[in-house]
């Protein structure tokens, strides 16, 4: 059994660790990957933002990143660095739930770690349709509450 970390760095937004890491095994198991070890860190804007201009030097908000840590035919190992304010800012302008839009990015990120890209308009599509089918498949309420 994989290792699953969840921190959560941002005092504005919770994130039900066990939630989230049914979620993480679930699209593992479901892709039928193994994984050694696979931490998920809830940020801000600014931290996520911080990364993406240190590690691909590009100045942009980004609602996930996404580190590989394992060679090619390894079991999975990474981190997925979540943004918490663009997750709330996405789900507001897509008129969807947070806990919705929550699971969405992580279901991203896992793929990512599976080696999933979108860097072109048949990559997203597979990515896209991917993330619905497991949208539907698995039960996310209550991934991400924001405190009042």
């Amino acid at each position: 059994m994989p290792t699953i970390n969840i921190t959560n760095l941002t005092s504005k937004f919770k994130i039900n660790g066990k939630i989230a890491e049914e979620l993480i095994l679930s699209v593992l198991m479901a892709e039928k990957y193994d994984a050694k070890e696979i931490s998920l860190i809830l940020a801000d804007d600014e931290y996520v933002n911080r990364l993406k201009l240190q590690y691909f030097d590009e100045d942009v908000y980004t609602d996930t990143i996404t580190f590989n840590l394992n060679d090619e035919e390894e079991a999975v190992e990474g981190e997925m660095y979540l943004s918490a304010d663009s997750i709330s800012q996405n789900a507001q302008e897509l008129n969807i739930k947070l806990d919705r839009e929550c699971a969405n990015v992580i279901i991203h990120s896992v793929l990512h770690l599976l080696g999933y890209e979108d860097d072109n308009p048949e990559q997203q599509q597979i990515m896209f349709d991917l993330q619905e089918k497991y949208l539907d498949q698995f039960d996310y309420d209550g991934i991400l509450t924001r405190e009042v």
